[in-house]
């Protein structure tokens, strides 16, 4: 994987403001393709945009694993067991885990890959009066320290060309 390429990719994802996860492999026991370092990133589409885990096979669950992260914005580690049709069809009937999950190939090891989701701040947008406001400032940097990205539109100074523009004229993507 390059990394140029991959902060490339993450770095444009997050300039949208879109959400993604990324999944890594951070161990391997027995025969695996996936080595620990090989990831990929996982768009909230579900495509996976970049990278790879070692081959096709662990990817679609693991694809699933991202999602299920963006929706809940918790990190997660899971096992796949990387075994061969029997063994994936009575892993996957008996597991007690969602954490474990059996992949049919013959490589006959165990993957493990930790997920986490990436999601754009919250935006807090602060209409401001105009001058100096102690609440303003305030709410600014509450906002800032909860992690929220903060917006403040104030008609001091003119944010248009337009003086005589209200506030129902400006365009906010709260996306």
């Amino acid at each position: 994987m390059d990394p140029a390429s991959y902060v490339r990719t993450i770095s444009e994802l997050a300039a949208r403001r879109e959400a993604f996860a990324v999944a890594a492999v951070v161990k391997t026991e027995g025969s695996t393709l996936g080595k620990p370092g090989f990831k990929v990133v996982i768009s909230k589409d579900g495509d996976v945009i970049h990278g790879t885990l070692g081959g096709g096979c662990p990817d679609g669950p693991i694809v699933q694993v991202g999602l299920e992260t963006m929706e809940t914005g918790v990190p997660r580690v899971v096992r796949v067991h990387l075994v061969d049709v029997t063994k994936a069809v009575e892993g996957t009937v008996k597991a007690e885990s969602p954490d474990e999950i059996y992949v049919e190939t013959n490589c006959g090891g165990v993957m493990e890959i930790y997920v986490e989701p990436y999601l754009p701040p919250h935006r807090l947008v602060i209409v401001g009066q105009g001058g100096r406001d102690e609440l303003e400032d305030h709410l600014v940097h509450l906002g800032k320290r909860l992690g929220y990205e903060v917006v403040v539109v104030d008609h001091l100074p003119v944010l248009t060309e337009k003086p005589d523009e209200t506030i129902d004229d400006l365009d906010f993507d709260l996306s």
